[in-house]
C-alpha cells in the first residue's frame, strides 16, 4: 500500500483551502496479483474507490512488457460511469497503462471494478513475478483534491506442466563391455530413455550417435526410440554393442550421445579386445618326394592336405599357396585352399605337379598359409623334392625272373618270345648276352651271343627261345644280359619247359567214356577217309 500526495490543480491556494483538502477522504485504486502458465490470458481487476467528493481521477500504470505478447484494454473501464473516461497506451506506449475518470464538479466518481487482460508469452521464462505498478508521479484525484491510496498489481509466470527427462543409467555413465573377443559381437548394452514428468507432456526427436573415440569398434541401435513420443512415464531404449577388430587385450572406447527435445544424455563405451581361439597349419606329406621322372617326358602330381590343427572354435582363412626354389621344375596345378576358411579339424587341398625339363635334382618350398580369426598369420612349408634324368629304361614282357615255356609230350618242342621295350628317353642298348644250358635243350634266335639291342625310347625288340622236350621232365636254361639302364644293369631270364606223358585213367568211369568218344571220332574219320 502507497500513501501518495495529491497533485495540486489550480493557480491561486490559500491555507484555509490547503487545511480543508488535508482533511477529505483518499481515493484508492488497486491492481489484483494474478498468475498464468506461459501462453495463458489471465484477467488483472482494476478497482477504483470514490472518497465522495473527487469528480476526476488520473493515473499510469508501469510495467515491463517483454514477457506478453498482448494486452487487452478493452474492459479495463466495463464498471465506470465517468462521463468522460479512457483506458490507453499514451503515444503507444505498451508499458504504459494510463487512465482518465471525469465528471463534472458537481458529481463524484463512483466506484467501479475493470479488467485488463494480459496474455502471456509462450517463451515466457517462468517462473517469475513481472510488477504491475502505479506511477507515483502520475496519480492525480481532483474536484476536490484528494490523497490517492493505489496498490499495485502483479503477473506472476508459472511454470506449467513439464516433462522431465530421465535416463538409466544416468547420463555420464560408462557402458563396459569388458573383455570381447576379436571378430565377434558382444550382446547389446541398454540405456533407457523415460519421460518422468508431468500429465500432457512428451519428449521427442530422440536419436543417438557415436562421436568421438574408437567409433568404429562399437555400433549404435536407436530404432526403438526413433520417431517416438513419450509421454508421462513412457520409455524407449537405445542399445550398443561391441566389435572389436583386434585382439591381444586391446583397450577400446567412444562416446554415445542421445540426443532429445529435453537435452542429451551422455555415455562412454568402452571395452576390450581379446584374442579367439588360434589357429594352426599343417601339410602333410611334408616331406615328399617324388624320385626319378624322365626329363621332359614324364610329369607326376601329388596331393598336399593342408589342415587346420588349431584351437576348438579356430578358423584360417587361407591366402594363396606358393612355391619358393627350383619353379620352373614344379608348378600348382590345382589351389583348393585359396580363399577357404577352414574351421579347426577341417583341411583343404593343394596339387603339385613335377614335370622336370632339365636333368638334375630339384628342390621347392610349399607354402601354404593365411590368417586366423585374430588377425595373426598362421601357415606351414613342406619340402619337394625330385630328380629329372635322362636314361634309358628296360622292361620286357614277360619280365625277367622266371619264365615257364609250358608243356609238351616228349618229342614236341615249345616256344617262348621275349619282347623287350624301351621307356625311358635315351636309347637302350642290350648285350653281351650269356646262356646256360645244361641239357642243350634250348634254342636262342638269335643266339645269346648274337642279341646286340639298340633300342630308341618307346620303342622295342624280341628275341624267342624255344625248348626241344626229348622226354618227361624239367628242363631249364638261363640267360644273362647286360643293359644301359642304371637301375637293371644286369637282366636273367630262368626259362624251364616240362615233358610229360598224356596219361588217360582208364581204370575210372569217367576214363573210359573218354576212351570210347576218342574211338568214335577215330572211326568217323576213317570211314570219311574210304569214302573219298
Amino acid at each position: 500500500m502507497k500513501k501518495l500526495h495529491l497533485k495540486v490543480v489550480g493557480v491561486v491556494a490559500s491555507f484555509f483551502l490547503a487545511s480543508w483538502a488535508w482533511a477529505q477522504d483518499p481515493v484508492a485504486v488497486s491492481l489484483s496479483d494474478e498468475s498464468g502458465n506461459p501462453g495463458d490470458t489471465v484477467e488483472v481487476a482494476f478497482t477504483f474507490q470514490g472518497n465522495g467528493e473527487s469528480s476526476g481521477f488520473e493515473g499510469d500504470i508501469t510495467y515491463d512488457d517483454t514477457d506478453f505478447s498482448a494486452i487487452d484494454l478493452s474492459d479495463c473501464l466495463q464498471g465506470s460511469t465517468a462521463s468522460i473516461d479512457s483506458c490507453t497506451h499514451p503515444g503507444g506506449d505498451t508499458t504504459i497503462i494510463r487512465i482518465v475518470l471525469a465528471n463534472d464538479a458537481a458529481t463524484p466518481l463512483e466506484d467501479f471494478t475493470g479488467i485488463i487482460r494480459f496474455t502471456i508469452d509462450g517463451g515466457a521464462t517462468a517462473p517469475q513475478t513481472i510488477p504491475l505498478a502505479w506511477d507515483a508521479t502520475s496519480l492525480d484525484a481532483t474536484d476536490p483534491a484528494a490523497d490517492v491510496n493505489a496498490t499495485d498489481g502483479s503477473v506472476s509466470v508459472q511454470e506449467g506442466p513439464q516433462p522431465q527427462l530421465e535416463f538409466t543409467p544416468v547420463s555420464g555413465s560408462t557402458l563396459d563391455f569388458g573383455g570381447q573377443e576379436q571378430g565377434t559381437t558382444s550382446d547389446p548394452q541398454s540405456v533407457e530413455v523415460c519421460n518422468v514428468g508431468d500429465s500432457g507432456t512428451t519428449i521427442d526427436s530422440i536419436s543417438a550417435a557415436l562421436t568421438g573415440g574408437d567409433t568404429g569398434e562399437f555400433s549404435v541401435d536407436d530404432s526403438a526410440c526413433t520417431g517416438a513420443t513419450l509421454g508421462q512415464n513412457d520409455c524407449c531404449t537405445v542399445q550398443a554393442t561391441f566389435s572389436p577388430s583386434a585382439g591381444g587385450n586391446t583397450a577400446f572406447s567412444a562416446t554415445m550421445d542421445i540426443n532429445t527435445s529435453e537435452g542429451v544424455g551422455n555415455f562412454t563405451l568402452s571395452g576390450e579386445g581379446t584374442d579367439g581361439p588360434a589357429g594352426s597349419v599343417s601339410i602333410a606329406p611334408n616331406p615328399y618326394d617324388f624320385g626319378e621322372l624322365l626329363t621332359n617326358d614324364e610329369t607326376a602330381t601329388q596331393t598336399f592336405t593342408v589342415t587346420n590343427n588349431g584351437d576348438a572354435g579356430s578358423e584360417v582363412t587361407f591366402d594363396p599357396a606358393s612355391l619358393a626354389g627350383d619353379t620352373g621344375e614344379f608348378s600348382i596345378v590345382a589351389d583348393n585352399c585359396n580363399g577357404q576358411t577352414v574351421a579347426d579339424g577341417d583341411s583343404c587341398t593343394v596339387d603339385v605337379e613335377f614335370a622336370p625339363a632339365n636333368d638334375g635334382p630339384w628342390s621347392v618350398d610349399l607354402t601354404v598359409g593365411g590368417t586366423d580369426g585374430n588377425g595373426d598369420a598362421r601357415q606351414d612349408t613342406a619340402t619337394i623334392t625330385g630328380d629329372g634324368v635322362s636314361e634309358a629304361r628296360f622292361s620286357s614282357e614277360p619280365p625277367p625272373g622266371g619264365v615257364n615255356m609250358g608243356v609238351s609230350a616228349p618229342g614236341g618242342s615249345l616256344d617262348q618270345a621275349v619282347t623287350v621295350f624301351n621307356e625311358g628317353n635315351q636309347n637302350l642298348t642290350v648285350n653281351n648276352c650269356t646262356e646256360t644250358d645244361p641239357d642243350n635243350l634250348f634254342t636262342f634266335t638269335p643266339a645269346a651271343g648274337s642279341i646286340n639291342f639298340d633300342i630308341a625310347p618307346d620303342a622295342s625288340n624280341s628275341f624267342q627261345v624255344s625248348c626241344s622236350v626229348p622226354e618227361p621232365g624239367t628242363f631249364s636254361a638261363s640267360l644273362s644280359c647286360d643293359t644301359n639302364d642304371p637301375n637293371n644293369a644286369t637282366v636273367t631270364y630262368n626259362f624251364t619247359c616240362n615233358g610229360r606223358i598224356l596219361e588217360i585213367p582208364t581204370m575210372q568211369p569217367w576214363g573210359l567214356v573218354l576212351l570210347t568218344m576218342l574211338m568214335l571220332m577215330i572211326g568217323g574219320l576213317s570211314i570219311r577217309y574210304f569214302r573219298v
